[in-house]
């Protein structure tokens, strides 16, 4: 662990591995429901796949910086995946809402495995923040008529994450 908080390797932190076995375990009563699952399941998996390949860099800053790239990366190769994680399904289907939510608690209790300074529980806090920021910025950026470079995105990103609004000012 760095004087940051945050761990250097991966071998320290919680993964998504059993993520498809709990979305699936959940029981779905339609083919449709566990196929939609499954879909849901393996993207997560995919993108932590992604993420957790980009911790090979040297500090803790580039490593947040390379998170942030695989991430958007992993959605400017697969946009489908960000309509399934974010789309209108999520307010449709409240099983399916449920779903993509263990997703995205996944992440964050990956991240929580990273913040090393504070007590659980407020590590957990701050990743769901750092969730919705990624999701935010994730929706702006998609919505984009010309989108930026999926670099430049993570970068502002990182930038934001790392240093907070006050460094901003």
């Amino acid at each position: 662990m760095s004087e940051t908080g945050i761990v250097a390797d991966r071998e320290e932190t919680p993964g998504s591995e059993g993520l498809g076995a709990l979305l699936l375990a959940r029981g779905k009563a339609t083919a449709a429901g566990l196929e939609r699952a499954e879909r849901l399941a393996e993207t997560g998996e995919r993108l932590m796949r992604a993420i957790e390949a980009s911790e090979v860099e040297e500090t803790p800053r580039r490593r947040v910086e390379a998170g942030f790239r695989a991430y958007f990366r992993f959605f400017e190769e697969s946009p489908a995946a960000f309509a399934l994680l974010y789309g209108t399904s999520l307010t449709i289907d409240p099983d399916f809402r449920r779903d993509a939510r263990r997703v995205r608690d996944t992440f964050a209790e990956y991240l929580t495995g990273l913040i090393r300074t504070v007590d659980h529980e407020s590590a957990l806090a701050m990743a769901a923040g750092i969730n919705g920021l990624s999701e935010g910025m994730i929706r702006h950026w998609m919505h984009e008529e010309n989108p930026r470079p999926a670099e430049e995105m993570a970068a502002l990103a990182a930038r934001l994450a790392w240093g907070g609004l006050e460094s901003l000012a």
